[in-house]
């Protein structure tokens, strides 16, 4: 299980073209990134995934702040990795080109619909991907 929680700047107030000073420059630990709240300087992103054995993820998220307000985007999305099989195989194999796939590639398909109150541009949207990923060389 993975639980995300990211606090974004919004870097420049387009009244006056002030920009924030400091390293964080709006963001604030505690409100923020600890209890996730958003204000109308900072944007809050929430999610949480859950994976089984490697093959299977399932994920659901909602973000806040401004330019958000009064639409309640939510996203919600599924993914399949190969990575499961391709260990399962190397276990039960002596074939060191089997278990070499297994260590250093994956294949995923991932599916993810973002929805909003109100009919907003932002509802009904999906996002497909496929990748391949090398690792470990």
């Amino acid at each position: 299980m993975d639980w995300t929680l990211e606090a974004n700047d919004l870097l420049v107030n387009r009244r006056n073209k002030e920009y924030p000073e400091g390293l964080l420059g709006d963001i604030k630990i505690g409100k923020n990134v600890l209890s996730g709240k958003s204000d109308d300087r900072v944007e809050t992103r929430k999610g949480l995934q859950l994976k089984f054995w490697d093959a299977f993820r399932f994920g659901f998220g909602w973000f806040n702040g401004p330019g958000w307000v009064d639409q309640n985007p939510k996203t919600i999305g599924f993914g399949i990795s190969g990575k499961g099989l391709l260990k399962l195989m190397a276990a039960y194999s002596n074939n060191p080109q089997i278990i070499s796939v297994a260590k250093h590639f994956d294949f995923r398909y991932s599916w993810i619909d973002y929805s909003a109150d109100d009919d907003r541009p932002l509802d009904g949207t999906t996002y497909q991907s496929i990748g391949l990923f090398v690792t470990g060389f």
